[in-house]
């Protein structure tokens, strides 16, 4: 999505968990949480993670 911070927004589930459904091509995505309107937020659930640039991380997920 570019990055776009209200291209894929999350809802919460009654679990208190939080869910977006992404249909995602093969390959490799990295990807952040945006989170309170203004801040970036590695997944802390995620398998791998990278460099982001700015000094942090950023998650990645491979889909086959």
């Amino acid at each position: 999505n570019n990055w776009s911070v209200r291209a894929h927004p999350m809802s919460r589930m009654v679990d208190g968990a939080w869910e977006a459904l992404i249909p995602l091509s093969p390959g490799r995505h990295v990807y952040k949480f945006f989170v309170n309107d203004h801040e970036w937020t590695a997944d802390p659930a995620a398998a791998a993670s990278v460099p982001d640039g700015f000094g942090g991380r950023s998650s990645v997920v491979m889909v086959n």
